[in-house]
């Protein structure tokens, strides 16, 4: 094995690793200003409320981004685009095997076996993680694979313009445009779609209402595109 080879394995790794972990963890909603130690402000944008908060999936997406342009740098756009084809593949992969996880029968024993942490409920605790809307999984895989051809295109017309290098000015600037397109269409599929009641494939049942803590409830309804949690009837057999 060649030492570019092993580089291109070490590399894809750490990009591939990274899409996943940013998928997971993105159904964790922070807030920047109390992250920083800041009292958390509501913002106005011509007239519109703005709250600086954000998914967790920003923390480590930057990686991803930094990664393509490395890629593509060294390796040229078919590996990227490789690279994304496998990364998106993967990650319905791991999607598929959460939602099989949410959906064998949990030990009664391990249901109620976090109550002293303040959790009364562990399958639901973990129905309400990792079970994210298919609006959501949808959107953020759409987002990411136009985001990252949008970042081929746009680093390697730089690239044409400017020659071997400027890297710095090609990767910040391919970075930006592909994170704002990201942002935009995960945010209209999400929520947009979400908020009138279009769906994607199927309802998934990993918030359905059951009597649970009226908390409980509040602050999962406050994360989801449809701002409810799903009734029986929802998903129950026509």
């Amino acid at each position: 094995m060649t030492k570019q080879t092993k580089v291109f394995i070490i590399l894809a790794c750490i990009f591939v690793s990274n899409v996943i972990l940013a998928e997971f963890i993105g159904v964790k909603i922070f807030s920047l200003e109390s992250t920083i130690g800041f009292e958390a402000r509501n913002w106005s944008f011509f007239g519109m409320p703005i709250q600086l908060n954000y998914t967790c999936g920003v923390i480590i997406w930057p990686i991803v981004f930094v990664m393509t342009d490395i890629i593509n740098d060294y390796y040229g756009r078919n590996g990227v685009r490789m690279l994304t084809y496998i990364a998106v593949g993967i990650t319905m992969y791991a999607f598929l095997v959460s939602n099989l996880a949410i959906h064998v029968s949990p030990a009664s024993w391990w249901i109620s076996s976090n109550k002293a942490i303040g959790v009364p409920d562990n399958n639901m605790a973990f129905k309400a993680v990792f079970g994210q809307g298919n609006n959501i999984i949808v959107g953020s895989l759409i987002a990411f694979v136009l985001g990252q051809f949008l970042d081929i295109f746009i680093f390697n017309k730089i690239k044409e313009k400017k020659g071997q290098g400027a890297i710095w000015i090609r990767a910040t600037a391919s970075t930006m445009v592909s994170q704002l397109l990201d942002s935009f269409v995960v945010i209209y599929i999400a929520f947009y779609l979400g908020k009138y009641n279009i769906r994607v494939n199927t309802v998934s049942p990993g918030g359905v209402f059951n009597h649970q803590h009226t908390n409980f409830v509040k602050q999962f309804e406050s994360k989801v595109p449809l701002k409810r949690m799903a009734l029986p009837d929802d998903i129950a057999p026509s």
